[in-house]
């Protein structure tokens, strides 16, 4: 064989790996959820959303206006679908009769299919 016809037999493979490969990505786009403009002036208090740490015992009084927070957690939910999306793919891919199984994901792919819409982290922020 010549060493012309290695190469292009290499370059075919690798082509189709590729094209493999990015078949088995999900094109879906995640549905944004806010949905309504934001009212910066409306507050909503949030339930059920306490730091373990943040108990009467460690409470030290009223702090003044004028000190800055400097940091906040805040998570998103996924919606109901998107939750068994996510549940569903982990399954497949430790199935191996399925074409997942073991298709990792890239934090960047996790993060389109699994989190939060762009527009949504647009309205939080």
């Amino acid at each position: 064989m010549s060493p012309y016809g290695f190469v292009v037999r290499r370059s075919l493979l690798v082509s189709l790996f590729l094209i493999l490969s990015n078949s088995f990505s999900v094109t879906a786009q995640v549905q944004p959820r806010v949905v309504q403009a934001v009212n910066n002036m409306q507050r909503i208090t949030l339930t059920g959303n306490i730091h373990p740490l943040a108990r009467a015992e460690f409470d030290r009084g009223a702090v003044a206006e004028s000190l800055p927070v400097t940091r906040m957690l805040l998570l998103l939910k996924r919606g109901d679908d998107q939750e068994a999306a996510l549940r569903d793919f982990l399954e497949k891919q430790q199935d191996k009769s399925s074409q997942n199984y073991h298709a990792w994901l890239t934090p960047q792919d996790f993060g389109s299919q699994y989190g939060p819409a762009d527009a949504d982290v647009a309205a939080v922020t």
